[in-house]
């Protein structure tokens, strides 16, 4: 839709024509990425007990940095490994939800 067009219907979105595994491949990398700089994986991790946290007293101690490597192998690989999945279901949810309000906006779905 073009700008002009846009203007004249200020209650529609722009939608894009067509949902991309590059959409996809932006959305997962960038989820993912953005996720491993949070808590919330490590924090995952620790509460599934795969490992036991070291109850050393000291910081840095050889099993709790070693501890720390495996933590961060697990999470980095399994990351690697939904980001397929992820960029998929994103393509396919998206093109669904964008066709269902291109669908309203043209007032062929009342949803």
């Amino acid at each position: 839709m073009s700008k002009k067009r846009h203007d004249a219907f200020p209650d529609r979105l722009r939608l894009a024509p067509h949902v991309t595994q590059r959409h996809g491949q932006i959305f997962a990398k960038l989820f993912l990425a953005e996720s491993l700089q949070t808590e919330e994986p490590i924090e995952a991790f620790g509460l599934t007990n795969v490992i036991e946290w070291p109850d050393h007293e000291e910081d840095n101690t050889p099993a709790k940095m070693r501890y720390e490597d495996l933590q961060g192998e697990i999470l980095r690989r399994t990351f690697d490994a939904v980001q397929k999945a992820l960029c998929e279901a994103f393509v396919r949810i998206a093109t669904d939800v964008i066709e269902r309000e291109r669908r309203r906006q043209r007032g062929d779905d009342k949803s």
